[in-house]
């Protein structure tokens, strides 16, 4: 696992750091949640899904939910969106005070996002009268209680492809007797799900605009990780013969179940996108290593050439300042290619 992205995949890492940490978590993203904040400012979708939402590190909920727009959320862990939302609501103003991005909405609307909700007329304040702080000092509301909006789906972005993988790899591994068979019949099983699709709970061109950010971070691990985890755990550690002889085969297998989730993720954004929808996509192009050497992402030129097809690339929403943008997270430095992609128009031969 990349170091570096730890505290933006993993909820139960996030839902435990310190005032300090959760704090520049949130601040390393800044810059990738203004750059979506602006394309959604411009465009004013009605409807919004991001997918891997995550803890929301990446999505300007707030600026979302100024629009009056429909948000679905999906992850495929359960309660991490929750999580994010929770810590995403309440901002301090100029003054220090609590701001609460709920309680500035239409009361009746608010109470569809939040079910502990209640406010009197002629309230001064910037929250409602159940707000209660946290004595951390966090950002948060000790009170707010999940309501029946946004939509939260736990779900898996890439057609069910991760999803069948991780679930039948955990039973396979039971049954191999060494790496090689490992690596083998999880490279069989790979190409025999390949096919298998489901969807989501989103009906078909339904969406404005979708997000969907650190792709190759998040498919790069998962069911990748899953695999090579169990496998140490059932088969203990490769022998140095097993690794100069595996290297290459596994390094294939790591390939290949990225390069599927991937062309997964695509069809399904082009499936819930309207035909005059956008998507947000960004990448990591480059990783800092801890010898503080860039390198390029072995997957992003694949990755590109299989975005062409399912999606087109749209160059004039997106100023060409905000097409690079450099992150922070956690003190190893990335650099994000963000991009806009519409539907690609359909041939007839």
């Amino acid at each position: 696992m990349i170091a570096a992205w730890r505290h933006y995949r993993e909820p139960d890492t996030s839902m435990s750091l310190t005032l300090a940490e959760d704090t520049g978590r949130r601040q390393a993203f800044k810059t990738l949640r203004d750059t979506i904040a602006d394309i959604v400012h411009h465009l004013e979708p009605k409807t919004i899904t991001c997918l891997g939402a995550g803890v929301l590190n990446d999505i300007p909920y707030r600026d979302m939910l100024q629009n009056g727009t429909e948000i679905t959320l999906v992850d495929w862990f359960p309660n991490r969106v929750e999580h994010g939302i929770k810590h995403s609501l309440i901002q301090n103003n100029e003054n220090g005070k609590p701001n609460c991005a709920y309680c500035a909405l239409d009361p009746k609307v608010a109470k569809a996002y939040c079910h502990n909700f209640t406010n009197t007329e002629n309230n001064p304040t910037d929250v409602c009268t159940r707000y209660l702080g946290d004595a951390s000092g966090k950002a948060v509301c000790t009170t707010f209680k999940q309501g029946t909006e946004p939509t939260i789906l736990d779900g898996d972005v890439t057609q069910g492809f991760a999803t069948a993988f991780a679930a039948q790899i955990t039973e396979k591994i039971k049954t191999f007797k060494g790496w090689r068979q490992a690596i083998k019949g999880a490279t069989h099983l790979a190409h025999q799900i390949k096919d298998k699709k489901s969807t989501l709970e989103i009906p078909d061109s339904s969406m404005d605009f979708v997000t969907s950010s650190m792709l190759v971070s998040q498919f790069e691990h998962e069911p990748y990780d899953l695999f090579s985890n169990r496998s140490h755990i059932q088969l203990g550690e490769p022998t140095p013969r097993d690794e100069r002889r595996l290297a290459a085969p596994m390094e294939k297998l790591r390939s290949d179940l990225f390069a599927t989730q991937f062309e997964r993720h695509c069809d399904e954004i082009s499936r819930i996108l309207r035909p005059e929808g956008h998507c947000f996509m960004a990448f990591e192009l480059f990783h800092r290593n801890i010898d503080n050497e860039w390198f390029l992402v072995p997957e992003i030129l694949d990755t590109l050439a299989n975005i062409t097809g399912t999606l087109a690339f749209d160059f004039d929403l997106l100023p060409p300042d905000q097409g690079m943008i450099r992150l922070n997270p956690i003190n190893r430095p990335s650099m994000i290619m963000c991009m806009i992609l519409k539907p690609a128009l359909k041939t007839t031969n």
